[in-house]
């Protein structure tokens, strides 16, 4: 579904872009002070360049956060390995050394 989204969003900046592109040959304001179309779409296009750029850096800080959770979760599964590993060595040294004794 987000890639989905995705690709709509990046559709419309592509029209966005074409817009803005069609606007610049023809900045023209009508005489009441209004804004004509072209100047609107090209405010439109800026915008949704604006958002879109906006929502890809939080796609960018989303993809780092999962990332360092993911390196953090990997790391804590071998750190606990290697206690386990340890306590393991532990107990088979003093369950030697006892044998040892007991000789």
């Amino acid at each position: 579904a987000l890639r989905l989204i995705d690709a709509q969003r990046e559709s419309d900046a592509r029209a966005a872009r074409r817009s803005l592109l069609g606007a610049r040959s023809s900045w023209l304001t009508t005489m009441d002070g209004h804004t004509s179309k072209s100047e609107q779409s090209l405010r439109e296009a800026v915008r949704e360049t604006a958002r879109d750029c906006m929502r890809k850096e939080e796609l960018k800080r989303r993809r780092m956060a999962a990332r360092q959770a993911a390196e953090l979760a990997n790391k804590r599964t071998e750190e606990t390995a290697w206690q386990k590993r340890e306590a393991r060595k532990s107990v088979d040294m003093k369950t030697w050394q006892e044998a040892e004794w007991v000789q």
